[in-house]
Order: structure tokens, then C-alpha cells, then sequence
């Protein structure tokens, strides 16, 4: 998958939803070693508050990861710059 055709090529059946449970210490280095170990295609990354998504994506950039944020408070006008080509890494939080 690539391009601007990634969308057409996802169905449920394709997709891992997955949840770790670990010490607020150590998140960030938790989610270097799985991206690590998993080397997954893309990943969405969802946060509680926006200042933890906005950790997250420092975390992954100064890292060398195409990573970037979104939040539930975007007009749907907003998301397509953003998404396309759709970055590796994606963390989110809810609206507020």
C-alpha cells in the first residue's frame, strides 16, 4: 500500500487494535521499543489530552519518525491537508 490509494486497500479485517497497559514513566520509551519490535506499515496513537498528544508526536519526530497530530477539534475542511500522504504515525485525542 502507498500513495493516495492506502484508504481503498483498508478493510476491518486488516486492522490490530491493540492496548498496552504500562508505568506513566516509562510510555515513551514503551512506545519506541514497540514500534521497534513491531515495525508496523502506520499506527494511530490515541491520548487522553491534547498536550499528551502533543508529547507524543515531539517524542516520535526527534526520533526520526514521520509523525504528526490531530484532534477532534478540527473542521473535517481541515483534515485532508493533513492526511495526505498520510504520516506513519498518527496520535489523537478526543475532542474537548
Amino acid at each position: 500500500m502507498g500513495g493516495s490509494d492506502w484508504r481503498s486497500h483498508l478493510s476491518v479485517d486488516e486492522v490490530d487494535h491493540v492496548y498496552y497497559v504500562v508505568d506513566p514513566m516509562y510510555k515513551d520509551r514503551c512506545l519506541l521499543k514497540l514500534i521497534e519490535m513491531e515495525n508496523p506499515e502506520a499506527m494511530l496513537i490515541f491520548c487522553n489530552t491534547k498536550s499528551d498528544v502533543r508529547y507524543v508526536t515531539s517524542v516520535l519526530q526527534r526520533r526520526g519518525f514521520q509523525a504528526d497530530q490531530i484532534s477532534g477539534d478540527l473542521q473535517q475542511a481541515a483534515l485532508p491537508p493533513i492526511l495526505q500522504p498520510p504520516p506513519r504515525y498518527l496520535a489523537s485525542a478526543p475532542p474537548t
